[in-house]
Formats: C-alpha cells, structure tokens, sequence
C-alpha cells in the first residue's frame, strides 16, 4: 500500500498580497475597482480576522497520491483580488503555527476554497492541505499544528455553508485531472 502524499508540480505568479485591516479598507477596495477588480461587498466577508489579499495571479499545480495508487491531479488558479485567512488557526495556536510563512501560503489557499467551495469533503480537504505543507517542508511541528489546528477549529467553518463565501468563486478557477470544477453554489 502506497503512502499517501503531494508532488507540486508547478507554481506560477506570485503570493504577494496585503494585509486587510480597518483603516485601509476602503483604500484597497478603491485600488482594484480603478483596476477593473470589483470586490465583494467587505460587509459580506464575516471571518475579518488576519485576512489577506492577492495582488497578483498565482498558479498552484500538484498531484494527489492516494493509496489505492491513483493519482488526481489538482490546478488552482487565484486571481488578484482573491481574499484568504491564513488557514484559520486559532489565535490560541499561533505562537505554533507561523501564520504568514511562504510555505504555508499555497496551502491556505487551497484550503480556504476547498472549506468555502466545498470542492471536496471536510476530512479530505485537511488533508491535502497537510500534504501540502508537508511536500514544502516535510513533517514539522508547524505542519502537525497547522494541521490539528484546522482539523479541530475547522469542522464548524465547513459546515456552515456560508453563503456570505460564495464570492469566492469569481476569483479562483479549480481544475481536477484537466478538467475545470463547476462551482455552482
């Protein structure tokens, strides 16, 4: 039996974002409409804490090994304007997890908008993103935490289905062995 595990594959553009805080709101919002980005309304994103905002394209290609020796192959594509909230560890955890390190951004995401666009299942979708950081770093006490942390405090978020995370779809594309994810939600 195979282990299961992440190969990245390719990763293209850049992670380079800005922090969302109270008082540049309304600067950065007006930033990307002069751009021909309109954002959601800020009113609708309800997880306001230690969120972030892509300023340019990324590209993130890896392949998923399971153990039955199949292989799915997994593309995201994040738009500028994308918003994520580095993995949801809970404030309590971060003196574990270093929240904004580069090798844990790639796999936020994807865990932001497998959670928000229930591309795959809650168990499956913790996983890869621990298989993500994993393949960045091998196994570490922040991959454990990051891990543990959203296995713990991030059942309740999946469940939700919050429909105030449905935006999130206009600025990602997800595609599974070469074939582009309908978001219908």
């Amino acid at each position: 039996m195979r282990k299961r595990r992440v190969e990245v594959i390719q990763k293209s553009g850049s992670t380079a974002h800005e922090w969302i805080e109270p008082w540049n709101i309304k600067s950065i919002w007006s930033d990307f409409r002069h751009n021909g980005i309109y954002l959601p309304n800020y009113k609708l994103i309800t997880h306001k804490d230690d969120l972030r905002i892509l300023l340019k394209s990324f590209e993130f290609t890896f392949r998923e090994y399971h153990r039955d020796g199949s292989i799915t192959l997994w593309k995201y594509i994040f738009k500028p304007g994308f918003i994520w909230d580095l993995a949801s560890v809970p404030k309590r955890l971060r003196g574990l997890v270093d929240n904004d390190s580069r090798t844990l951004r790639a796999a936020a995401m994807v865990h932001d908008v497998d959670y928000a666009l229930h591309i795959c299942g809650y168990r499956r979708a913790n996983k890869k993103f621990y298989r993500i950081i994993r393949a960045h770093e091998g196994v570490s006490l922040q991959s454990v935490s990051a891990y543990v942390a959203v296995a713990i405090a991030g059942k309740h978020f999946y469940d939700l289905n919050n429909p105030n995370t449905h935006w999130m779809k206009d600025f990602v594309e997800v595609y599974k062995d070469g074939n582009r994810i309908d978001i219908n939600i």
